[in-house]
């Protein structure tokens, strides 16, 4: 009698895969009537072959191990609730044939059963390694994603009549050493500045507990919270050049259905009264860490089809709301979790970083009107940032040293971790600050922090507009808890 019960607990989770593949809408129930459904099929297939089959008596012990093949289904409803692909169809078919050709082992065995240990063995290495195969076949699919296209021509000529537009002012003269620091706040996290500097954004915990986007005006050292009263907890505010809207990503439509989920809003950046955000981007996947330009272009990372890419796409007014265009890749993340960490005003540079979340992300320098793309020294931290003068002449770059058995993990497990609860939270995994300014070429040379170095690891950096300074957030995590401050810090510049 135990061997039907085995087998019914084994077509559980291909009944529910098989559910999911259906994509209804009806959550919960819907999967739990097809794990229902798929134990019930697979009890009773079992138990008519054990009938046309009854000339051994270990029967119904060989149908049990031969059911346990189906159990490829749990690795698979993990893949597919993580959003990874080939997708809940096709991996219902592999579930669903590994269990026939177990069902079929099972009825030709003859002799006498595995005895427990062996039986449990065999299904522990079972899982692991059908748990291995899942994992494969995602990075396949990720490092399958075709090759950034060519750059269009309209592209192009967008990039280079933006550079035209732009000022260039003259580089600073400064060496590469801090002049003076000073404590503008001990709290706040992924900080930017508006072109001419005047407000400071922010994010950092609310008195309720939520992470939310806050401003603070650096002439009076008043300090609103912008997105208090918003639900979900809203990170990474970035601001358009001129300062007069902000987009940042909320996790406000997270669900057990779509744990990833992140989506990018639009609020207006003016005045003295935050206005009620809008959501401009609809996906089920992650959509965070934008990038906003002063001419409505917004870049940003977006999980789809099992990868990370960086996308941009064009904001667009219709019927009294805001949304973004159909986005184009940028920048192809393939197995690495890619994020985008700033874009030049003059639109020549947008700094890429990519990689597992848990170690410091290699650092692209890409030119979006070429599409050529080369690979800057260090790593920075998931939370930091690049930051680049109001001209786009002078780049600085917050790095960080890997820390912890975590950053072992190679790099192309990214699209994987990246999906984890927590995966892609800046937390301690991170001690020390590393900062490299220089032309916006990439060519260029660390600062001597001092102290600042050891204190703890970067959660962004925002360039001053004329270059000589900057605005650095730092976390780090001692015996009374978290810490967190963002300093401005002056250079010492003729």
């Amino acid at each position: 009698m135990l061997w039907r019960v085995w087998t019914f607990v084994c077509g559980l989770p291909l009944g529910a895969l098989g559910a999911w593949a259906l994509n209804d809408t009806s959550l919960s129930l819907h999967l739990i009537s097809g794990a229902l459904a798929g134990g019930g099929v697979a009890g009773v297939a079992a138990s008519l072959v054990a009938r046309r089959r009854a000339d051994d008596p270990e029967r119904g012990a060989h149908l049990a191990a031969g059911a346990s093949w189906a159990l490829i289904a749990v690795p698979a409803l993990a893949s597919v609730w993580l959003g990874l692909e080939p997708g809940a169809g096709w991996l219902w078919l592999l579930a669903a044939a590994a269990g026939a050709v177990g069902l079929v082992r099972g009825a030709r065995r003859r002799g006498p059963a595995l005895g427990t240990g062996r039986l449990v063995a065999r299904l522990t290495g079972g899982v692991l390694a059908s748990s291995a195969f899942v994992l494969a076949l995602a990075a396949l699919a990720a490092a399958l994603t075709p090759e950034i296209p060519a750059v269009s021509e309209a592209r192009a000529a967008a990039v280079y009549d933006a550079d035209a537009q732009v000022a260039t002012r003259p580089l600073p003269r400064c060496r590469p050493r801090v002049a003076r620091v000073r404590t503008l706040l001990d709290r706040g996290a992924h900080p930017r500045l508006d072109l001419v500097g005047r407000h400071l954004w922010f994010d950092t915990r609310a008195p309720d507990g939520t992470v939310q986007v806050h401003r603070m005006d650096r002439e009076t050292g008043v300090v609103l919270c912008w997105t208090c009263g918003e639900p979900g907890n809203n990170r990474r505010p970035a601001p358009e050049a001129l300062g007069r809207t902000i987009v940042f990503d909320s996790d406000r439509h997270l669900s057990w259905r779509e744990p990833t989920n992140t989506e990018l809003y639009l609020q207006t950046a003016e005045g003295e009264t935050p206005r009620h955000a809008r959501r401009i981007t609809s996906h089920p996947g992650g959509d965070d860490h934008a990038v906003f330009s002063d001419r409505g272009v917004v870049v940003w990372s977006r999980e789809e089809g099992g990868r990370y890419d960086v996308v941009a796409a064009t904001l667009r007014s219709g019927h009294g709301s805001r949304s973004v265009g159909v986005p184009g890749r940028m920048f192809r993340g393939g197995t690495r979790w890619t994020i985008p960490l700033d874009w030049s005003p003059d639109r020549r540079s947008l700094v890429v970083g990519s990689g597992q979340p848990w170690r410091p992300l290699r650092v692209s320098l890409l030119d979006p009107a070429t599409a050529e793309a080369r690979e800057l020294p260090g790593g920075v931290a998931p939370g930091s940032s690049a930051s680049f003068s109001a001209d786009g002449g002078f780049m600085f770059l917050a790095t960080t040293e890997r820390a912890g058995a975590s950053s072992l993990l190679p790099a192309g497990l990214g699209f994987l971790l990246a999906r984890l609860p927590g995966g892609k939270s800046d937390a301690a995994r991170f001690r020390t600050t590393r900062v490299d300014a220089g032309v916006s070429d990439g060519a260029g040379r660390e600062l001597d922090l001092g102290e600042l170095a050891s204190w703890g690891s970067p959660t962004g950096i925002a360039a001053e507009p004329d270059g000589g300074g900057f605005v650095l957030g730092q976390r780090r995590f001692s015996s009374d808890g978290t810490e967190e401050r963002l300093l401005a810090v002056e250079l010492d510049c003729d």
